[in-house]
């Protein structure tokens, strides 16, 4: 499994105005490399044998010039022909040689072929802001562990770093800058963020008003709330932050339902909390308006009652995926986020899972997982979803360490 740790690339984005010149990136260049300007470019990808552990190192070109970027391999092969308003992954498969081999995936737009290194995977049209982070948990002991993967091509997870405190039964919000996780095991009151640009070590953030278990979270652009909880009895009570900034959090209000394990979704103007436990498994589904304060409102109920959920979102579609409800579940339903009403069946994740975590890119869901009964043990395997359709979930990679109650967040979700 490629390691970001392990390898010399840096996260991170370099803008370059196209002049009819060359880029020629090492192994230390920046992941994202946008064009603009009214040009074309060249862009040289690093000698691949100098990438360290570089196998599954990848980097996103964005064109937002109006003439077309010529990607090359090290010894100047056609990798990709990248038309204007396009983008393309390129990701490392074989760093055995110098010109290397480079998977081209995530293709939006006519741009042309490529020979040479290139070994063509699947081309996907989809934005380029599609990364996944998952973080704590536990199978067993909790664990302080963080891994980002790209939700666009099946890839393994990597590890970037770890939490400030190892915890499970956390949650997790984004902005498109920020990643904020809150809450855990013990009571846990702990937020800590990390940066997306630099993928280090998180940092104290602050306090939630009330330490608390197996909250639930949702965030659009600036704001960003956990919901709910267990701390010696079940929780209503939600809170928020502003992203952006550090310091304790601040009380929103109270759920309709006090209870554990909620599943929260967003739009960029409204917050939804769905499922949970309260001494049974449930149904509720609650809304907020993320900008304001004041206690949830009721939003109906999801096609089966079950704890220990995930959720995941686009701008107007919120999705919640397996969970518990007297025996795992694989069953995922979804609302229409600007309406109220019961939820709808969508389909099924590949297993009956609990105890998953999921984020979005807005247009695929990814969820890693969890705990099944069925093998009576922790996996690492993923699922993933197009939240736009209505289907089953496909496999999708696995985490690098097989656990249980983790958060995960994006920066490129339905609230942003």
């Amino acid at each position: 499994m490629a390691n970001f740790k392990q390898s010399k690339q840096q996260f991170g984005f370099l803008s370059t105005a196209t002049a009819a010149g060359t880029l020629t990136l090492v192994a230390s260049s920046k992941q994202i490399q946008i064009f603009t300007g009214t040009s074309t470019h060249t862009m040289v990808l690093p000698d691949a044998t100098t990438t360290g552990n570089g196998s599954g190192i990848a980097f996103t070109v964005i064109n937002m010039s109006t003439g077309a970027i010529t990607v090359q391999d090290n010894g100047a092969n056609l990798v990709k022909l990248v038309a204007a308003s396009s983008c393309v992954d390129l990701i490392l498969t074989d760093h055995s040689s110098a010109n290397g081999v480079w998977r081209v995936a995530n293709f939006s737009g006519s741009g042309g072929g490529g020979s040479g290194s290139v070994n063509p995977g699947t081309v996907i049209a989809t934005s380029a802001s599609s990364y996944g982070y998952f973080m704590g948990g536990g199978p067993g002991s909790n664990l302080a562990l963080m891994e980002w993967a790209l939700l666009t091509t099946d890839s393994k997870f990597n590890s970037f770093g770890n939490l400030t405190v190892a915890r499970s039964q956390c949650s997790a919000i984004g902005s498109a800058t920020r990643g904020v996780c809150g809450a855990g095991n013990s009571n846990s009151d702990v937020i800590d963020y990390f940066t997306f640009a630099t993928l280090n070590d998180a940092i104290d953030f602050g306090d939630l008003t009330q330490g608390r278990e197996f909250a639930g979270s949702c965030s659009n652009s600036t704001r960003g709330i956990w919901a709910g909880g267990l701390n010696g009895s079940y929780v209503a009570t939600m809170d928020y932050i502003t992203i952006a900034s550090t310091g304790n959090a601040t009380s929103f209000g109270s759920l309709t339902q006090a209870r554990r394990e909620p599943g929260g979704v967003a739009s960029p103007t409204r917050g939804v909390f769905g499922g949970g436990y309260n001494g049974s498994q449930v149904n509720t589904i609650d809304y907020i308006t993320i900008a304001s304060v004041g206690a949830a409102t009721s939003f109906g109920a999801l096609t089966t009652t079950r704890q220990n959920i995930s959720s995941c979102s686009s701008s107007t579609r919120g999705v919640w995926l397996g969970g518990y409800s007297g025996a795992d579940s694989a069953v995922i339903d979804y609302v229409t986020i600007a309406s109220t009403g019961a939820a709808t069946s969508f389909g099924n994740l590949t297993v009956a899972v609990r105890a998953l975590a999921a984020c979005s890119n807005s247009i695929y869901g990814l969820c890693g997982y969890g705990y099944r009964d069925a093998i009576a043990t922790y996996t690492k395997a993923a699922n993933r979803i197009t939240i736009a359709t209505t289907a089953n979930a496909e496999s999708f990679g696995e985490l690098g360490v097989a656990r249980a109650s983790l958060a995960a967040c994006s920066g490129s979700h339905g609230g942003i």
